[in-house]
């Protein structure tokens, strides 16, 4: 018999939160004899997908676990119990010279460009059916303010930039602080179909391969996260 290894059991995890089977999630989850900080990422997403953060209550996980998962779901609890979150920053190369963003910056000489090419790629992410992932915004704000919010992501300062900055074909690299937001994550495979670049981010645990829409994962990766 083969002994299950810890990125197989991780890989379980990701794929039965991510069909919201938490039954089958938790037996996995449970019967590790190891568990590292994607065991954990994968099971309080599948929970705050669902809105079921109440569940992550009862033991079953660690109380950092669940404050993340409060925050996931944007619930001001977790604000008010003081964790800070490490903002997020993207960094992309043009010309041999360094571009740095953060969520929502303003002080880059070509802001004003690159807003206006963010207003334009909402418009045409929207017409090809993008949704955005609202459970991405930490903070109690109303749902338009959330939206905002999203546009303004580092990643996607970085990627406006790079298609403003950059001929047609050529490909987009960002390199980010943090893990990459679901959101960000369902931007840039659209934009890689939709503007037919490739788009190569790569994050705290991984590289994300963006090209035609589709995705390829290099690094320690689970089996789901091109469905994202």
């Amino acid at each position: 018999m083969v002994e299950p290894n810890l990125i197989l059991q991780n890989a379980l995890i990701d794929m039965y939160a991510a069909c919201g089977k938490m039954d089958a999630t938790l037996r996995v989850f449970e019967s590790m004899k190891n568990r590292d900080v994607v065991s954990w990422t994968a099971i309080v997403r599948g929970f705050t997908k669902l809105g079921q953060i109440d569940l992550a209550q009862k033991d079953k996980f660690s109380w950092t676990a669940v404050i993340v998962g409060l925050a996931i779901n944007g619930c001001g609890e977790a604000l008010d119990m003081g964790i800070k979150k490490i903002p997020g920053c993207s960094t992309i190369e043009m010309n041999r010279i360094v571009h740095e963003f953060l969520a929502g910056y303003e002080l880059h000489a070509q802001s004003n460009d690159i807003y206006v090419k963010l207003e334009k790629m909402a418009e045409d992410l929207k017409k090809a059916g993008y949704m955005p992932d609202k459970l991405a915004v930490f903070l109690n704000i109303g749902e338009e303010e959330k939206e905002n919010a999203l546009y303004c992501h580092s990643g996607k300062l970085a990627m406006a930039f790079g298609l403003i900055n950059s001929k047609p074909g050529v490909a987009i690299r960002i390199l980010k602080n943090i893990r990459m937001c679901v959101d960000c994550h369902n931007v840039a495979k659209l934009v890689s179909k939709m503007y037919e670049r490739e788009v190569i981010i790569r994050d705290q645990t991984r590289s994300h391969h963006f090209r035609h829409g589709t995705l390829k994962i290099t690094g320690e990766a689970t089996i789901l996260d091109d469905l994202l």
